[in-house]
């Protein structure tokens, strides 16, 4: 990016399609979105090598925050929409950061320990950032479709403003993001 944004509030966006499993790759991940930063502190939104959602992010001696899904994902078939959103200056640890997987809440972890009140995230810093590869290793690319990929710095937007439920099917699907900034 040219400049650095928000480190406390932002949303991740996308639509996505597995070519394969994480867990078939030999302990690489499927990433989407990740930021490392000049002082390898790291945020990265993926699949892990398990095929559960993997959100976190890295500084020098562990995680700082990390929810790692209980759900698998591992319908190759299937496309999903996943939205991250992230506010840390929420008040209650559980709101501050909230995974969707097509328009429905994530709520159970294996792993589920949240960040701590305004937190500054690596999400928006004016560093490496990739979409599809993981920003630490540049030679772990993910393989996957993806679409509608989208990153909203500075608001924290629900999943209903990238998608909504079919009126008729009930199916969720992807609505025109073209007016989001």
């Amino acid at each position: 990016p040219a400049g650095a944004g928000s480190t406390t509030i932002g949303t991740f966006s996308c639509w996505f399609k597995l070519s394969e499993l994480a867990s078939a790759r030999g302990g690489d991940y499927q990433t989407f979105y990740s930021v490392k930063d000049s002082t390898n502190k790291r945020f990265v939104i993926s699949i892990d090598d398990s095929d559960r959602l993997f959100i976190g992010n890295y500084t020098t001696g562990g995680w700082d925050f990390l929810l790692n899904t209980t759900r698998k994902f591992r319908d190759i078939s299937a496309w999903y929409h996943l939205c991250v959103k992230i506010d840390t200056t929420q008040g209650t640890d559980t709101n501050r950061v909230k995974v969707y997987v097509n328009g429905v809440q994530e709520t159970v972890f294996d792993t589920g320990t949240y960040p701590s009140a305004s937190f500054a995230l690596s999400m928006f810093v004016a560093d490496v950032t990739e979409i599809g590869r993981y920003a630490p290793t540049s030679n772990q690319p993910s393989d996957f479709y993806l679409s509608e990929s989208v990153a909203i710095d500075g608001t924290a937007l629900d999943p209903t403003s990238f998608a909504e439920f079919d009126e008729d099917s009930g199916i969720w699907k992807p609505i025109d993001v073209s007016g989001l900034t």
